[in-house]
């Protein structure tokens, strides 16, 4: 007879869907908690600045009063550089105890080539990572999983299915004009959710005019209030709104709402100058459409080129760790008012 299988002991998770991610871990926190001892069995670590040593002392601690317990480990190979570095890490893997549940948390996606890619509006890789192709040699190890974000088309779905999951319910209408609102930020979107069910108190659907009042209050239209800042050379204004965006909400989710509407900008400018219609050439909900027509107007089409360029180069520098994203804005905001 077959013993019973044993559960992995490494679990990498990649996507950028990191609020997908991020609930994945804390359920798997809940699972190993069967005793009440969540903190005293979860360790948390950031790649960038802890050493093979910590990593490896972490995993190979007893678990206390619980089955096994939990590691968590972000920017995993911020400091893996060589092969012999690789090589180090990859037995370091193999070393991790039954009693140890190593998650490798990463919030890009690696070169996975079963990943649904082109649903997603992405390349699909020739190969795969090494770290993926390793974990797909070791599958009674390791436990792969890709999140990525839903596509354009996908969101007003994933909002609907949220919102259910929550207890509640949001009209198709509703949905889709927060979709506009929100993008692909899944984190955003369910918190704006979460705040539009408690609005309606669960007792009815979420309408758009439910949406047009409640969630344009909040971070989405400070991020547009921003921009219309910067787009005027308003310095102080758009410091003072930084500021109190960076108060409320983390700094890389605000990054990329920047970006994102730096997008919509280019391609509405784009619009604008072919002497199109906003709305109809982005297929974006009119509500949207408005302010981003407005909004391009304060820029030429040269200029959110260059602010575009300027956003994907502070993108790979926060990636590797070169600047905060928080410093970075900072940056960008002062420049970008001069």
């Amino acid at each position: 007879m077959r013993g019973p299988v044993s559960a992995p002991t490494i679990y990498i998770f990649h996507g950028d869907d990191t609020f997908a991610i991020q609930k994945q871990i804390s359920g798997m926190a809940k699972r190993l908690d069967a005793q009440g001892m969540a903190e005293l069995n979860t360790t948390r670590l950031d790649g960038r600045s802890v050493t093979p040593a910590e990593v490896r002392n972490a995993c190979a601690a007893m678990p206390f009063l619980a089955e096994r317990r939990l590691v968590v480990l972000t920017h995993p190979l911020a400091r893996i550089k060589s092969a012999a570095q690789r090589k180090e890490f990859l037995a370091a893997l193999e070393a991790v105890p039954e009693s140890t549940a190593l998650v490798l948390s990463f919030a890009s996606p690696l070169d996975d080539i079963g990943l649904p890619w082109k649903r997603h509006g992405l390349r699909k890789p020739k190969k795969d990572h090494w770290l993926v192709a390793w974990a797909k040699k070791n599958p009674q190890k390791v436990y792969l999983k890709g999140f990525l974000l839903p596509g354009g088309q996908e969101m007003a779905g994933w909002i609907r299915e949220y919102a259910a999951a929550s207890g509640g319910e949001i009209s198709p209408q509703g949905a889709n004009l927060l979709a506009h609102l929100v993008g692909r930020d899944t984190r955003t979107a369910a918190n704006e959710v979460d705040k539009l069910l408690a609005y309606v108190n669960y007792r009815r659907a979420v309408d758009e005019d439910d949406v047009t009042l409640v969630a344009t209050d909040n971070t989405v239209a400070s991020v547009f209030d921003l921009v219309d800042a910067l787009g005027q050379r308003q310095g102080t204004r758009a410091l003072q709104l930084l500021s109190q965006l960076l108060e409320e909400e983390d700094a890389l989710r605000i990054f990329g709402m920047v970006v994102r509407q730096f997008r919509l900008l280019l391609l509405g400018r784009e619009a604008l100058d072919e002497g199109g219609q906003v709305a109809s050439r982005l297929r974006i909900h009119p509500f949207v459409a408005r302010k981003i027509t407005a909004q391009a107007r304060y820029f030429d089409q040269t200029t959110l080129e260059n602010i575009y360029r300027r956003l994907a180069e502070i993108d790979e520098a926060i990636k590797t760790g070169e600047i905060e994203a928080a410093v970075a804005l900072h940056t960008l905001t002062a420049a970008l008012c001069q």
